[in-house]
């Protein structure tokens, strides 16, 4: 039981990277910040910039900057969304965070700038047929992981059951369902691959 409880959290998690996995190829580059005082204030200043490495233009980046001691334990934070800033492909746009400094200057040591969030700018004739594209792979993805549950299970009932027992009737009902997904995971791929043609014409 504990084995088949482990093959079940596993393709639990193998199904989760396939259904939130996302990236829209934007990146943070050249990010440093300043410990400023004025007004009987301190504030921290974070200036980078993100470059769009993805195929469509990026806009409503949100820039989420984390600052850490020296023990390496997060002690402040601070977001930015980029508003009306259209980033086009292999395009690099600057960026500023100010944050108000919740700490004295010699407890900020370092910090972490990454992309939390950012939505793709997809021309309207590409946008139908990449959410074709894309709900396709997502299906795959999740049919994936259960194929490989149900060969494993039926892997381990024929070591351990003998054969014309009931658990040997569950495995050759199994073995129909393995080919029934292993054959609609060959249709979709055969959609997708379809589709990714047609775009490519």
């Amino acid at each position: 039981m504990k084995i088949l409880r482990t093959l079940v959290l596993f393709c639990l998690f193998f199904m989760s990277g396939y259904l939130f996995a996302d990236s829209y190829g934007g990146e943070i580059v050249d990010a440093k910040y300043n410990y400023s005082s004025y007004d009987n204030a301190s504030y921290l200043f974070t200036i980078g910039s993100v470059q769009n490495n993805g195929e469509y233009p990026l806009k409503d980046v949100t820039i989420e900057v984390q600052f850490f001691n020296k023990e390496g334990v997060v002690i402040d934070v601070d977001n930015k969304t980029l508003y009306w800033t259209r980033i086009a492909p292999n395009e690099n746009v600057v960026f500023k965070v100010q944050t108000f400094a919740a700490h004295k200057q010699e407890l900020y040591t370092s910090q972490k700038v990454r992309i939390v969030n950012a939505k793709q700018d997809i021309p309207c004739s590409k946008s139908s047929s990449n959410k074709k594209n894309s709900f396709i792979s997502e299906l795959i993805g999740m049919m994936l992981p259960i194929l490989i549950f149900f060969i494993i299970f039926i892997f381990l009932m024929r070591k351990y059951q003998g054969k014309g027992s009931s658990q040997d009737r569950v495995v050759n009902l199994m073995e129909n369902q393995v080919e029934l997904v292993k054959k609609q995971i060959d249709e979709l791929s055969k959609i997708a691959d379809a589709l990714t043609n047609k775009n490519n014409k």
